[in-house]
């Protein structure tokens, strides 16, 4: 297993893992209720965010893959296309808090919006990476409050995002540079947020 998430009625949870594995599971019962089908087989699914509702979920997978799925259903209702198709490029995902749209970023340093009801991304963000220097993102974190969200890299920086400007309206600095940030997690306040990385 590389990845888990719970349900937001707690009574389930969805793993993902090697061979693009994705298993449905009941916290009563001791083998996966469902297996969902749609990832490549040689994709290692490391990233499930469910949508608010609790009745659908997207994951990633390396190779830029990033699925929609119903929760009842065996196979994806839709698949999205915006990430660099390399085996290596991880993907971190978050949903919005109306549930509506999703940001996703990855290990080239994309950071990207997507209507849920739509393939292609709407919108990419600019800033977290640059030529001489790819910054791999690896987290992204929804602000409770707002329209506003933090992704986190490996380079040591931070930076804030307003969903309606390409760049980051803020970077912090405080973390080593040639060192990753692993997590990042708001308060539910929202005006604030902590970070963990390797320093």
């Amino acid at each position: 297993m590389r990845s888990v998430a719970w349900n937001l009625a707690g009574d389930s949870f969805i793993t993902g893992g090697t061979g693009g594995e994705v298993l449905l599971w009941d916290v009563r019962q001791e083998q996966p209720i469902r297996q969902f089908n749609g990832h490549s087989l040689d994709a290692i699914v490391n990233s499930i965010a469910w949508h608010p509702s609790g009745d659908s979920f997207i994951t990633g997978g390396t190779g830029g893959e990033v699925l929609l799925w119903d929760v009842r259903q065996e196979q994806p209702i839709r698949q999205f296309k915006g990430h660099r198709n390399y085996r290596g490029n991880d993907i971190s995902m978050v949903w919005s808090l109306a549930g509506n749209t999703f940001v996703t970023v990855s290990d080239f340093g994309e950071v990207l919006l997507w209507d849920a009801g739509q393939e292609q991304p709407i919108h990419q963000f600019k800033g977290q990476s640059n030529i001489s220097r790819p910054s791999n993102v690896k987290f992204v974190a929804w602000n409770p409050s707002g329209n506003t969200f933090v992704t986190v890299g490996s380079d040591g920086h931070l930076f804030l995002w307003d969903v309606r400007q390409e760049q980051p309206i803020r970077q912090f600095k405080g973390h080593s540079t040639n060192r990753d940030v692993r997590s990042v997690a708001w308060n539910p306040a929202g005006d604030s947020f902590v970070t963990v990385g390797g320093d």
